[in-house]
């Protein structure tokens, strides 16, 4: 079986993903920012951009008010990874609201909604089963 090879955009990833966490968790000085979590950094393969997905713990009231910091807080942001990632040029910052967590209840809603029926169905079924003579 062939080994995947790492690209460089992975680790570039990698590395931002961990400067996001830390910086996060120790640098921001924004009170809408306390709450924000990086769930995963993609960066495109010519490193001209990072896409940096988070999510909000707490009330999901406040994600109006945290993309609206964050959108301000890219450039400082970049400026941070400009300081401590050695690249020539550092990619160009866009924060996402990760929404994977929603879909996968709604999901799991979904399915549970269907075993419920099935299981109606099931028990229905058992009991229009013909007597035996």
């Amino acid at each position: 079986m062939a080994k995947r090879t790492f690209l460089r955009a992975d680790r570039v990833a990698s590395a931002i993903r961990n400067i996001a966490a830390e910086y996060f968790t120790w640098g921001v000085m924004d009170p809408a920012l306390t709450e924000v979590a990086v769930t995963d950094v993609q960066v495109t393969p010519d490193l001209s951009y990072a896409r940096i997905f988070y999510r909000i713990f707490g009330k999901n009231e406040a994600q109006p008010n945290v993309d609206e910091a964050l959108r301000r807080f890219a450039g400082k942001f970049r400026s941070e990874l400009a300081q401590r990632i050695r690249l020539r040029h550092v990619p160009d910052v866009v924060f996402i609201y990760d929404q994977q967590l929603e879909a996968a209840l709604r999901i799991e809603e979904i399915l549970a909604k269907l075993r419920e029926e099935q299981s109606e169905d099931d028990s229905a079924a058992a009991d229009e089963t013909p007597e035996k003579r």
